[in-house]
């Protein structure tokens, strides 16, 4: 089978985007998906998406990680999302964009084809758990959700690539966040409302150039903890977030570069088990 497909990335996070209007995949594949999603034997991409119409929405969103399993929002994969629809015909509007997925409505906002924002409810406050910290020698360790679970953790500098790597896989598998496991952020203070970051991701079980959900959480923990104001800035090494809040309602957006890298047509096997090894 020959299936059409977007490389896009938002801030360095990258994905691969199908339009799914010819019911290319069903969402069921996940070797499938797993093996697109593979940086060898596939495109290569930290996620997959699959963007379909929908009757109470701009568009559907159906994202699926690295490891070929469904999840429940990407924030930058919104972003990606919401500029991949809108050049396709999905929708005419710039604001006020809806988006349906498995789990609930996001509206968004496309600002341009290399820009977009997508908001999200403020979450409930932030844990923190300081035996933790201690463990791992931080100045804090934070938890909370974001749509999907996010530890951050401050520390007075980065680490190098090996030490994001150690710290992200003790924290994901940490029996505090178990069964369903966390994502790891690393932040450091730039200066006033601006952070420096590092991500390692569950479901992709590697550190990422960026995350949008992460960013929201380092952003929501910086001002719950430590005092900073809105907008925040979240800067990872694949680009800069912002995360601001609505004045008037409880709600934070996230908003960031988004790039169209090609297009391209791949061809995959028929047969899919739906199983993973």
């Amino acid at each position: 089978m020959r299936i059409p497909f977007t490389k896009m990335h938002g801030a360095g996070n990258d994905f691969i985007v199908i339009d799914n209007r010819p019911g290319y995949l069903s969402g069921m594949e996940y070797e499938r998906i797993r093996w697109l999603c593979d940086r060898h034997l596939g495109i290569g991409a930290d996620g997959l998406m699959l963007i379909e119409p929908a009757t109470d929405a701009d568009f559907s969103l159906a994202y699926f990680n690295a490891d070929g399993y469904p999840a429940e929002i990407c924030g930058n994969g919104a972003r990606c999302a919401v500029v991949f629809a809108k050049e396709r015909g999905f929708f005419k509007h710039t604001v006020g964009i809806t988006i349906a997925t498995s789990h609930q409505q996001y509206q968004a906002n496309y600002i341009n084809s290399h820009r977009a924002a997508v908001r999200f409810a403020v979450p409930q406050p932030f844990e923190e758990k300081p035996r933790i910290a201690s463990e791992i020698q931080a100045n804090a360790v934070w938890y909370g959700n974001t749509g999907v679970p996010h530890v951050v953790v401050w520390m007075d500098e980065l680490p190098d690539f090996s030490k994001i790597v150690e710290v992200g896989r003790f924290l994901r598998y940490h029996p505090e966040f178990q069964p369903a496991g966390t994502n790891v952020n690393i932040i450091t203070i730039r200066e006033s409302g601006w952070l420096r970051a590092r991500v390692y991701e569950r479901g992709v079980e590697a550190e990422t150039l960026a995350c949008g959900t992460g960013a929201l959480a380092c952003a929501v923990a910086a001002h719950q903890f430590l005092s900073m104001n809105w907008p925040i800035l979240v800067e990872y090494p694949g680009g800069v977030l912002q995360v601001s809040r609505e004045e008037a309602a409880p709600f934070l957006w996230l908003e960031g570069p988004v790039a169209t890298v090609f297009d391209g047509v791949v061809e995959i096997p028929d047969a899919d088990t739906g199983e993973l090894a």
